[in-house]
């Protein structure tokens, strides 16, 4: 019998699956990034014509990359693995396809199914405090099950299995469905954080028959790739995935701030329980693959400072990413901070550019009032006696930004890490399951 020569590079083969970007990265055995594709896919429609990532698609696209490089001889996959975003169902049939539309966790719902199985359940306050689960419509992954069941009921008698999104894209490879804690546990109204268990309501309303088992196994199954025995993770929730790197890189405790469309603000070292006060000013739990919970601070603030950026450009005749070239000024920032804060959080975007005279005053007067908000937000799940914190994202290489940041929390000690793209590799370090990894200080950059 002859043996298969594998002469390729060795690598890891991530799937991380964003709201906007889908992105296919091959690390090397040493945790670098040796090929990395980022793709935007169109969307769909779902039945009430609201946009939709098309699953369809999505599938497609993974099934055809591993195709294509488990038959590329330049590359010998050692695993493969997935990270996605949460607060988001696969409903599929008895054959394993899907039934429903990828439901955009953005879509409104109708409020009084939404009263109504609050007033089922004990109230918004008591649910909240027992899930870590501020009320969020469909952003509480559970609650898109029970509004099929209710709003939808013929689409929801032909579901077999509901699978979150990572644990889905898992099972088009291996074929194994299961449920995973990172997607169970991210603000899903599913999970009783006290009980360490589904909360109550799920059993009520039968919706453990729904979801597939739990699993705290890292691999969820085999494949063979030119004679190679090669593991399939079962996949991560990309937030709680982007914690796993900071977790071997720091012998002390830290804080993570992950920026971009949200900004959030995530401390695995932060065990209180969740108040009432801090579940409405949308403070929640996530949860690492051991169960642990990750108190967080959320705050939308890209998608804020990008039509904020749309208008500002407009009234002052910019380019429209003319920020990116904005460098920190010391005086601008004095200057701004004589003149009264009049930025207003909303969509409408309320607040009196021509006061400051051109773009750049106008842009510092805006990242001053993102920055009171993130502070405000960041202080929720603070501890004073810790001081380091990672910033990651795209606003860590924003210089205004930073310098902002630093002012505002002079005892803290910002810090961004060279390691690419930490969702992806914590999705890498969970399936290989290394005791320890070398992250030097070369891979951290002091801000």
């Amino acid at each position: 019998m002859l043996r298969t020569l594998h002469t390729g590079k060795d690598v890891f083969l991530i799937f991380d699956v964003g709201k906007t970007h889908k992105k296919m990265l091959l690390f090397d055995p040493s945790y670098k990034v040796v090929k990395e594709e980022s793709s935007v896919f169109p969307t769909v429609k779902d039945e009430d014509g609201f946009e939709a990532d098309d699953i369809q698609l999505i599938g497609t696209w993974i099934k055809q990359k591993i195709t294509d490089l488990s038959s590329d001889p330049s590359w010998n996959i050692l695993g493969i693995n997935f990270t996605a975003y949460g607060a988001t169902l696969v409903n599929l049939d008895e054959e394993g396809n899907p039934v429903t539309a990828l439901y955009n966790y953005l879509k409104p719902i109708d409020s009084h199914i939404e009263e109504a199985f609050y007033t089922l359940f004990g109230g918004r306050e008591k649910f909240a405090t027992e899930t870590s689960s501020p009320p969020m419509g469909l952003l509480n992954a559970g609650f898109q099950l029970y509004w099929l069941k209710y709003h939808k009921p013929d689409l929801f008698k032909s579901i077999k299995v509901s699978l979150f999104l990572p644990q889905h894209l898992s099972f088009l490879v291996t074929g194994r469905q299961c449920s995973e804690l990172t997607s169970i546990g991210c603000h899903t109204g599913l999970w009783d954080f006290r009980q360490n268990d589904f909360h109550s309501w799920v059993y009520d309303e039968w919706m453990q028959n729904v979801l597939a088992p739990i699993t705290q196994e890292p691999i969820a199954g085999y494949i063979d790739i030119r004679g190679r025995t090669v593991p399939v993770g079962v996949g991560l929730h990309d937030s709680s995935a982007s914690l796993l790197p900071y977790l071997y890189m720091s012998e002390a405790p830290f804080i993570v701030l992950s920026t971009g469309t949200w900004a959030i603000t995530l401390n695995p070292f932060n065990q209180s329980p969740l108040t009432a006060e801090e579940l409405s000013s949308d403070v929640l739990a996530y949860m690492l693959p051991n169960g642990d919970p990750v108190k967080a601070a959320r705050l939308l603030m890209g998608m804020e400072h990008d039509l904020q950026v749309s208008r500002i450009a407009k009234e002052f005749h910019l380019p429209a990413h003319f920020y990116e070239s904005i460098k920190w000024d010391d005086s601008i920032y004095q200057e701004n901070s004589s003149i009264p804060d009049n930025f207003i959080h909303s969509s409408r975007g309320i607040w009196n550019m021509e006061v400051y005279g051109n773009g750049m005053r106008a842009y510092y007067a805006l990242m001053r009032g993102l920055l009171n908000m993130l502070v405000s937000a960041f202080n929720l799940v603070d501890i004073s006696s810790i001081t380091t914190v990672f910033v990651d994202g795209g606003f860590a290489r924003n210089p205004v930004f930073i310098q902002m940041l630093k002012k505002k929390l002079p005892r803290k000690r910002f810090i961004t890490s060279t390691v690419p793209e930490a969702t992806a590799f914590g999705s890498l370090i969970y399936l290989r399951q290394p005791e320890r990894i070398d992250l030097s200080d070369e891979n951290t950059i002091m801000l």
